[in-house]
C-alpha cells in the first residue's frame, strides 16, 4: 500500500510504501467509519419488529413481569415498565429501563446496539 508523506529535503509530498503498522491503522479507521451509527431512538413499531425478527418479542413481557419482586416498590416498578412498554411511541437506547430489560432478555450492550440498528432499518 502506498501513502503520501512530506519530504522535508525535497519540500514536497512523496509516495512511499506504508509500514505494517500504518496499514493496520488505516484499516482500523476504515472499519470504524464503515460501522453503522446506533440510533438514539427507534419507533415502537421498529423496536417490536426487530425483537420479533430476533425471536425476543415474547420475552419482553416476561422480563417486565419479573420486575415485580412482591414488594410495593417492585410492583410499582413492574407497572411503570408495563406502561412504558405498552404506551411509548418510541424507545430510547440510553434509557435505563431499556438497558435493564435488554439484559433480562439476554442482550449485552453490543447486541442492544445491533437491535437498534436493525430496528432503524425497518
Amino acid at each position: 500500500m502506498k501513502i503520501a508523506d512530506w519530504d522535508n529535503e525535497l519540500g514536497q509530498m512523496v509516495e512511499r510504501d506504508a509500514t505494517d503498522e500504518e496499514i493496520a491503522e488505516i484499516l482500523a479507521r476504515e472499519a470504524e467509519a464503515a460501522k453503522p451509527e446506533v440510533p438514539a431512538t427507534v419507533t415502537r413499531r421498529q423496536a417490536r419488529q426487530a425483537l420479533l425478527l430476533g425471536g425476543l418479542l415474547d420475552d419482553v413481557p416476561v422480563a417486565i413481569a419479573a420486575l415485580d419482586d412482591g414488594t410495593p416498590e417492585g410492583t410499582q416498578k413492574m407497572r411503570m415498565a408495563q406502561i412504558e412498554w405498552e404506551d411509548s411511541l418510541e424507545f430510547e437506547r440510553a434509557r435505563p429501563l431499556v438497558i435493564e430489560i435488554a439484559g433480562a432478555i439476554g442482550l449485552d450492550a453490543e447486541a442492544l446496539d445491533q437491535l437498534f440498528i436493525t430496528a432503524a432499518g425497518l
